[in-house]
């Protein structure tokens, strides 16, 4: 995984400028440069409450103006931390669809976000925005929990914690994973958790009756463990861990991140599919929303 282009939206609220001062470390650590946009909600109540009529034109410039000098300003504060190569404000109908075409546009190798930002009837919700962001770009997306950004905004990865339903889109993050600890020599960490509110649909090979559902059901994660550790270990040496849950999974995730410092969590928006398996989609969008750190997700 190559970055070089780091895209970081913003509403301008402390979290946003946390998460601001946190990719200004990724980029000295990646060598990499960024590009800053923030969106406003052209949505007629989230942008001009009561206003009606003419009111509303003057509103507009207003909010617009407002938050031009609300980027010289941040540009002004972290432009000396690593270089920004542009930045856009832009009134829109969909602030997610507007980060995603920016995206695009700027061929961002990643985005960095926060979780949550402004808060209020008038104003935009990040937390809202970063999860549709994370399930509609086309690039890898970091997205900092306010739990993160309260303890620390300094970057620092040295140790990856993988999640892992035994999918091909979970493999597909085990790969950007390996490929991230290659270049920073940073370690990973490979996680399998066995939801037991859902072990009757993680696994469809047949269970012998007469034994215990829960040792059957370890021996299967073991065995699954055990290979895709091994598939993924032509590329690098990887420490693995089993753990089995009693409970919720995307919990268990955050408070192993947790126990063992993990400094980024990556996992693929998308799991196993169907009726008899597990989604890991649902999964990833608590964990984002949890997470003791930052969350590396992609589709």
């Amino acid at each position: 995984m190559n970055i070089k282009n780091i895209l970081l939206p913003t509403d301008f609220s402390d979290p946003a400028k946390q998460a601001t001062q946190y990719a200004m470390g990724l980029c000295k650590v990646f060598d990499a440069s960024a590009y800053l946009v923030h969106a406003i909600d052209a949505n007629p109540y989230a942008m001009y409450g009561e206003y009606t009529g003419w009111q509303r034109m003057n509103v507009a410039d207003e909010i617009k103006t407002s938050a031009e000098k609300q980027m010289d300003a941040l540009i002004r504060e972290f432009g000396n931390k690593a270089p920004i190569t542009g930045h856009n404000v832009v009134t829109t109908d969909s602030v997610a669809d507007t980060i995603c075409e920016t995206a695009s546009e700027q061929k961002a190798d990643l985005i960095v976000m926060s979780t949550h930002g402004r808060t209020g009837v008038n104003r935009v919700l990040m937390g809202s925005v970063a999860e549709q962001v994370v399930r509609q770009a086309s690039c890898p997306v970091l997205t900092l929990g306010k739990t993160f950004l309260k303890s620390t905004s300094k970057a620092k990865v040295d140790l990856l914690l993988h999640p892992t339903d035994f999918s091909t889109e979970a493999e597909k993050a085990a790969k950007m994973a390996i490929k991230l600890c290659g270049k920073l020599d940073a370690k990973l960490d490979v996680l399998h958790v066995i939801d037991d509110t859902h072990v009757a649909l993680l696994y469809t090979h047949p269970i012998v009756q007469d034994e215990p559902l829960h040792e059957k059901i370890r021996e299967r994660a073991i065995k699954d463990l055990d290979e895709y550790v091994e598939k993924i270990r032509q590329d690098y040496p990887v420490k693995s861990t089993l753990e089995l849950c009693h409970g919720n999974a995307a919990a268990k995730i955050c408070e192993f991140a947790e126990e063992n410092k993990a400094d980024w969590i990556v996992m693929s928006t998308h799991g196993r599919t169907g009726v008899k398996r597990l989604f890991l989609g649902s999964i990833a969008e608590r964990v984002l929303r949890t997470a003791p750190c930052p969350v590396l997700t992609l589709k």
